[in-house]
């Protein structure tokens, strides 16, 4: 667009550009930020687009510049997201992520409910949480349900250590998923670009 509109230094105008990035390698754990909010010089916008992914088999083997085969092929499996609701004005965090089970949870607040891979909301996903498949990927504590290291974060401080059940099934408790959590914001419509108030 032309209020996005590149510098050229050769020809000394702004004009249309496209920019190429190569990826020469892949990380164990590959966490895909979804551009929900729009700033240009006129207005500002909360991003409701839809936005397909798979939950398994993402391959990004054809985008990846020298692929090592002393590791796994670069092919992951989405293991958490993590949800925005509402807009510039407000909004609510929720996330859902498959548990050490393998049964896939909702976390919003202090409620934690069992869902389905196939209820992702695309038109809310945020930030997106995959892991290679193969050795590696999420640290060990985390797919054992530990609270302590590996930045785990926890949803509800005063939750009870209480380990009384043993059902395969429960809900996890709270503090056994990296890097998702359920919070508010909200954001300063008046605040400058990229400012936002917690």
């Amino acid at each position: 667009a032309l209020e996005d509109a590149w510098y050229c230094s050769k020809c000394q105008q702004h004009v249309e550009a496209r920019k190429k990035m190569d990826l020469w390698s892949t990380p164990e754990i590959l966490v895909i930020h979804l551009k929900r909010f729009s700033y240009s010089r006129y207005f500002r916008d909360k991003l409701d687009t839809n936005v397909s992914f798979p939950v398994e088999g993402l391959d990004l083997t054809r985008h990846v510049m020298h692929v090592d085969p002393a590791k796994p092929p670069p092919i992951y499996d989405l293991y958490a997201v993590s949800y925005h609701f509402g807009g510039l004005g407000g909004g609510h965090y929720t996330a859902v992520a498959k548990n050490s089970n393998g049964l896939w949870y909702k976390f919003d607040d202090s409620h934690v409910s069992q869902t389905s891979p196939s209820n992702i909301d695309g038109r809310a996903a945020y930030v997106l949480f995959y892991r290679r498949r193969g050795p590696g990927g999420i640290p060990a504590a985390v797919a054992e349900g530990s609270g302590s290291g590996s930045g785990v974060t926890r949803m509800d401080e005063d939750s009870s250590d209480d380990d009384s059940s043993d059902d395969e099934h429960a809900p996890p408790a709270a503090g056994t998923v990296t890097g998702v959590t359920s919070t508010r914001r909200t954001v300063d419509p008046d605040a400058q670009d990229g400012d936002e108030v917690m």
